[in-house]
């Protein structure tokens, strides 16, 4: 048999002569029906709530108004009384998260906690040097590729003590990293690009 027993009931049979559907019935010692109820996927094509149109993810909400609703009890926005706050970094415009300062800057002070340098002591840093880079004496100019606004000065340490040396641009911070922060290689590419500067100048 290949399919189910019950008259107009054309599902694969499971076991017993019936579907799977009508077999639980029967395990569950309740009337086997004929009629077999089934949820109706089509009855919201988007989301109920005014103005959205994203699809149905459960109980005619998109999967953004569904989440609200299960973690606020409804879907409305919660109505902002007082303006957004900004982070106390003075080079930053990102909205406030925590202890005064924005998510992105949250995290980084975690970063820097490591290292035994506080927030105060990275601005003071930063302040000591102008907002310039220790080594080219120019401000950072890489941009974040999330975010698209330029990064902070990058706290630079000796990786052997973890002791804290400066605030470095990108480019300076990733230089001295690639020749493994060894003074005999970084004298000796400034000899290599010395020579040949010079033999340059020479030729003409």
């Amino acid at each position: 048999m290949n399919t189910c027993k019950i008259d107009g009931c054309k599902r694969h049979h499971k076991a017993q002569g019936y579907c799977a559907t009508h077999y639980a019935q029967f395990r569950r010692g309740a009337s086997v029906t004929k009629q077999i109820k089934t949820r109706d996927h089509s009855q919201f094509e988007c989301c109920t709530e005014d103005g959205c149109n994203n699809p149905v993810k459960a109980k005619g909400l998109c999967a953004a108004h569904y989440q609200r609703l299960l973690r606020h009890g409804h879907t409305m926005y919660r109505d902002r009384k007082k303006p957004a706050k900004f982070c106390s970094v003075s080079t930053c415009d990102n909205h406030l998260y925590a202890n005064g300062i924005c998510h992105s800057h949250y995290l980084k002070s975690r970063k820097w906690m490591e290292l035994g340098l506080t927030l105060d002591g990275y601005i003071k840093m930063n302040d000591d040097q102008s907002g310039v880079c220790a080594i080219c004496s120019k401000p950072e100019i890489s941009p974040n590729p999330l975010s698209g606004k330029i990064k902070d000065l990058a706290v630079d340490h000796n990786h052997k003590t973890n002791k804290i040396r400066g605030l470095l641009c990108n480019k300076c911070n990733r230089g001295i990293g690639l020749l493994c922060d060894d003074p005999t290689l970084l004298q000796s590419a400034i000899d290599y690009l010395r020579k040949h500067d010079s033999g340059a100048s020479n030729q003409s």
